[in-house]
């Protein structure tokens, strides 16, 4: 049985629709990528798997059907973590405040956490009592990320996690997903970012205009006529 089992999720803000009938499966200790353009429903796959908007269809997380579960019984209970896109950080907060804000466990385990993500994002360490709004826009992803392992989740489901990045920057996100699949974490990576999504997850599913249009493994993409047709859907 798969970790996550979307099926035919339906999405709608009003009278659009911004998911239509979307599946997808996740197993224990993958690292998946769902790609695709601005507005085609990435960050509202995301924000439907924790119960931030209201959906119809399926989704199940180890056998738990998540439709009754609050937000915060999901994330508590099942450890399941998000990393927006929007709001990441708190920028009057300093860092070491900023990752205590993600952590719900016990002072010993939240101890160990902290090490854990210093060790993964060594930078936070040395700037964790700076304002976490004068970092820069990689640092700030990285606290981002840090906040969201606080929880010592079992699945880590990212937004964007390239978004305004240099090339430096990205390399370095891609080196601390490695780093967490090492670790047996699960992953949703939502990206616009084909290369970065190729280069991080190992099967990818092309969502445009709220629909899934292609899936295939990273290694199954031969040249870009294949990438083209799998991003636009034609």
């Amino acid at each position: 049985m798969a970790l996550l089992e979307i099926k035919d999720l339906d999405v709608f803000y009003g009278k659009v629709q911004a998911l239509r009938k979307v599946s997808l499966l996740l197993e224990e200790g993958e690292c998946v990528g769902v790609v695709g353009p601005v507005t085609s429903g990435k960050t509202t796959l995301l924000d439907s798997i924790v119960n931030l908007t209201d959906w119809r269809g399926r989704i199940v997380f180890d056998g738990v059907d998540l439709s009754k579960m609050s937000t915060m019984d999901i994330v508590k209970k099942l450890k399941i973590s998000y990393a927006m896109e929007r709001n990441k950080i708190f920028p009057y907060m300093t860092v070491r405040d900023n990752l205590l804000v993600g952590a719900y466990s016990k002072r010993e385990q939240v101890n160990e956490n902290l090490k854990k993500v210093f060790e993964l994002f060594p930078i936070l360490k040395e700037r964790q009592n700076q304002m976490a709004g004068t970092l820069s826009g990689g640092q700030q992803q990285m606290l981002a990320l840090g906040k969201s392992l606080m929880l010592n989740p079992r699945m880590l489901l990212l937004d964007e996690p390239t978004l305004g990045l240099d090339i430096s920057m990205v390399n370095k996100i891609s080196e601390s997903i490695h780093e967490l699949k090492k670790m047996g974490t699960s992953l949703l990576i939502a990206e616009q970012n084909m290369v970065f999504t190729m280069r991080n997850a190992g099967r990818l599913y092309f969502l445009k205009a709220g629909e899934i249009v292609g899936e295939t493994t990273a290694e199954g993409i031969k040249d870009y006529e294949e990438v083209r047709k799998l991003y636009f859907g034609f």
